[in-house]
C-alpha cells in the first residue's frame, strides 16, 4: 500500500476513534448520572443525552472528581477533542506542504497512528470506568429506585430520535 493511501486509512481510523470515545464517553455519563455517581447524581438525564463532546468530558471530571487519575484522562480528553477538531475541519490546511513529499506523507501518518494510540487508551480507560460502574450497578440500582423522583423509569427507547425518525419513516410507508 503507497503511503497516500495509509494517509487515508489512517486518517479514517483516527477519525472514527475519535467519534467512538465521544458514543462511549455519552454512554458511561448518561449512565453515571442515572446511577448517581459522583456529582452526576440526580442529574438530568435529559442534558446527558444531549451534551456536547466538551461537555460530555466536563461531566467526566464531575462524575469520578474523587478518583486519582480523573485530571489527567479530563486532559487528555479536551486534547483529543481538539485534535478531532483539527483532523475534521483543518487538517489538509496544517499539512498540505507535507503531502507532497514522500517523507512528509511518512510524518503524517506517524502522527495520527500515534494520535490513534493515545485515541485507543483513552477508550480504554473510560471502557474500564464503565465496566467498573456496571459492575457496581445492582448496589447502585437499590438506592436509585429508592431516592424520589429519580427519573428511573423514563423509557429511552421510545424517546430515543433514532425510534422517532422510524415512526416518521413507518408513516411514510
Amino acid at each position: 500500500m503507497d503511503n497516500r493511501s495509509r494517509i487515508f486509512e489512517t486518517f479514517g481510523r483516527a477519525v472514527f476513534l475519535s467519534h467512538i470515545i465521544e458514543d462511549r464517553l455519552k454512554m458511561h455519563i448518561f449512565d453515571c448520572a442515572f446511577f448517581s455517581v459522583g456529582c452526576m447524581a440526580h442529574y438530568p438525564l435529559e442534558k446527558t443525552r444531549k451534551a456536547s463532546f466538551e461537555n460530555l468530558i466536563d461531566y467526566y471530571r464531575l462524575a469520578h472528581h474523587d478518583q486519582p487519575d480523573t485530571e489527567k484522562i479530563w486532559r487528555q480528553l479536551h486534547l483529543l477533542r481538539q485534535i478531532r477538531n483539527q483532523l475534521v475541519h483543518g487538517f489538509v490546511l496544517q499539512i498540505h506542504c507535507d503531502l507532497q513529499h514522500e517523507e512528509g506523507r511518512e510524518q503524517i501518518i506517524a502522527m495520527l497512528d500515534r494520535f490513534c494510540a493515545h485515541a485507543l487508551r483513552l477508550a480504554q480507560a473510560i471502557g474500564s470506568k464503565h465496566e467498573a460502574l456496571i459492575a457496581e450497578a445492582p448496589k447502585r440500582l437499590k438506592r436509585v429506585f429508592e431516592h424520589p423522583g429519580h427519573p428511573s423509569k423514563e423509557g429511552v427507547v421510545a424517546k430515543s430520535e433514532i425510534q422517532r425518525w422510524i415512526e416518521e419513516i413507518e408513516k411514510d410507508a
